[in-house]
């Protein structure tokens, strides 16, 4: 009884949400629209604080693994999991959380050069995985760089999302965006 509960809410908004200016007038109708949709690869959607692609924090990772066709691992079996086949992504790991099993409280999404860049999830300002320092200083002019202690990288921290850079003089692409706990992926159970 939930799903169609919920299908018709999700039709209502959209239908109401369709409707620029406000509602339609009686006996008039909307031009029809097509779409085709694209079977290759998942739906990327954005990168904000919230959220890359279709993960969010807070969301169920049995929510999750159905948003992406996947299967969730039980929220005892692992600390995190990773999806892959994510257009313009690698890999992208969600890690659980500690006081809440079973509810995404970190998101990564990685580059290790398979997956194009370009087709991945952006930020409103066009950055993502692939972008460039260049890029990033034009998009978030005079903020700080961090340097990882270890020499390995650099990273910059915007409104809660980090861009780490493959290089510790900032000269080279962003190869991982990280939103929420700002700790490297736990135990992956694939």
């Amino acid at each position: 009884m939930r799903r169609p509960l919920v299908l018709a809410a999700v039709t209502l908004g959209t239908l109401t949400a369709c409707s620029i200016g406000g509602p339609s007038a009686p006996g008039t109708t909307a031009p029809a629209t097509t779409s085709t949709p694209s079977a290759a690869v998942a739906p990327v959607g954005a990168i904000t604080s919230t959220g890359i692609g279709p993960a969010h924090l807070g969301m169920a990772l049995g929510d999750l693994a159905a948003a992406t066709g996947r299967t969730a691992p039980a929220p005892d079996e692992c600390l995190s999991m990773t999806i892959g086949g994510l257009a313009g992504i690698d890999d992208l790991r969600v890690t659980q959380s500690y006081a809440v099993p079973g509810l995404v409280d970190g998101i990564y999404a990685l580059s290790t050069g398979d997956a194009d860049p370009a087709a991945g999830p952006r930020t409103a300002e066009g950055i993502g995985l692939g972008s460039t320092v260049t890029e990033l200083q034009a998009a978030y002019p005079n903020m700080p760089w961090e340097v990882d202690p270890d020499g390995g990288s650099t990273q910059l921290t915007v409104d809660g999302v980090t861009f780490v850079v493959d290089s510790p003089t900032g000269t080279g692409t962003v190869v991982e965006v990280a939103v929420g706990a700002p700790e490297a992926p736990r135990e992956d159970c694939g």
